[in-house]
């Protein structure tokens, strides 16, 4: 009789679980319901103003997704000191954007918010002035981290 009431307490248990869906996933259910995104990689020069004239990193990696409403900017293992901070993932999340229905330009810009880096808010790079295009496999953008001036021109990822 025990094992037969273990048994069913398991089964109720596993039945539980299993209907519990994480509201922040991007699939069919929950609150969230949101057409799969698409993300494209663009390859460019960041510009960095840490002094009195800007530092380019050429060869930076940005990663765009695009939502139904939204879009989300992942810098892609980044350093803005090369040498004294470690390379880091800093993503910018729910962009709202408008899409030209002829040309295709795409148009962001967002003020006052904290990107995300290491899977929490990250204060100490609070965003300011983000504002950018997509137009024709090419990215344009500008914002500050913090106190840095900061941009960003890339191309399509090849």
């Amino acid at each position: 009789m025990k094992k037969l009431l273990f048994a069913l307490l398991g089964a109720a248990l596993m039945t539980i679980s299993c209907g519990k869906q994480n509201p922040d996933d991007n699939d069919v259910g929950g609150d969230n319901l949101q057409p799969a995104s698409a993300t494209t990689v663009y390859t460019g020069t960041c510009s960095v103003t840490t002094g009195p004239s800007p530092s380019n990193l050429d060869g930076s990696v940005v990663e765009v997704t695009l939502g139904d409403k939204t879009l989300e900017i992942k810098f892609v293992k980044i350093s803005f000191v090369p040498g004294k901070m470690p390379a880091m993932d800093i993503y910018m999340k729910e962009i709202p954007f408008t899409k030209d229905g002829d040309s295709g330009k795409i148009v962001f810009e967002r003020d006052d918010f904290d990107p995300w880096c290491l899977g929490v808010e990250y204060p100490n790079y609070h965003v300011t002035g983000l504002s950018g295009s997509i137009d024709g496999g090419n990215i344009e953008f500008a914002l500050t981290f913090g106190s840095i001036p900061t941009s960003f021109a890339g191309a399509v990822q090849k």
